[in-house]
């Protein structure tokens, strides 16, 4: 009967005590909060992307890619002033046959996701130009055949001068580009910056949040034990 009575004693103070209750259940779930903002912070990556002086089958092949946004600008100035505002995380530029890229890298995650974008679309892009040059090369080479063919019937003369134009056709279409160049800028960090960067002043504020309601509890538990609050009021 006494355990009972104690037991019910405790529990009355428990419930009475306010502060108590908010450390119990209130701090848990602010934390929970947290922790599930901290874990999902790199579940979608949406990147948008400026470019500048690229083709439009470059920037069409970026905005066919998942979670990437394409923004066309005119002058470098005006995407560099869209990547300090904050509205695009990355700059392509094309310069001749190589490109520029400026990355934000405020978020690793959107750096490593403009990179693949980039390559995916770029790889895309040098796919589809050659498929164009095989075509026109194969529609020259059928027309030349032909005329190869019609000049056969007449006399070897004008054979010779189409052989010779064939000779001199077929190179130009069969000459091959090389891959372009492609230069990578870091606004903030550089290419070995992780997503700890990212992740660090976010678990500095939650151990802070934590270790403030942990030593409140402690203080509480402490003051509550020699009832010293009780003798000074």
């Amino acid at each position: 009967m006494r355990t009972i009575a104690i037991m019910n004693r405790v529990l009355k103070e428990l419930f009475r005590d306010k502060r108590t209750l908010a450390l119990m259940f209130v701090a848990p779930t602010l934390i929970m909060l947290l922790m599930s903002v901290i874990f999902n912070t790199n579940s979608t990556t949406d990147v948008n992307v400026a470019t500048v002086s690229v083709s439009s089958k470059l920037n069409e092949e970026l905005g066919s890619l998942k979670h990437v946004t394409v923004k066309s600008y005119d002058t470098k100035a005006d995407a560099k002033h869209a990547l300090n505002q904050e509205t695009v995380d990355a700059i392509v530029q094309k310069s001749g046959k190589n490109y520029d890229l400026t990355y934000a890298n405020t978020d690793s995650s959107k750096t490593t996701a403009v990179k693949l974008a980039f390559k995916n679309a770029l790889t895309a892009t040098s796919i589809s130009q050659l498929k164009l040059a095989l075509k026109q090369s194969t529609t020259a080479v059928a027309k030349l055949q032909a005329q190869l063919a019609l000049a056969q019937k007449a006399a070897n003369g004008p054979t010779a001068s189409v052989t010779n134009h064939a000779n001199a056709v077929t190179p130009k279409t069969s000459q091959s580009n090389s891959a372009p160049k492609v230069t990578n800028h870091y606004v903030y960090g550089d290419q070995d910056t992780g997503y700890f960067a990212k992740m660090l002043p976010i678990l500095m504020g939650f151990f802070v949040f934590f270790f403030v309601f942990l030593i409140s509890g402690m203080a509480l538990l402490k003051e509550r034990t020699t009832g010293t609050l009780d003798r000074l009021l």
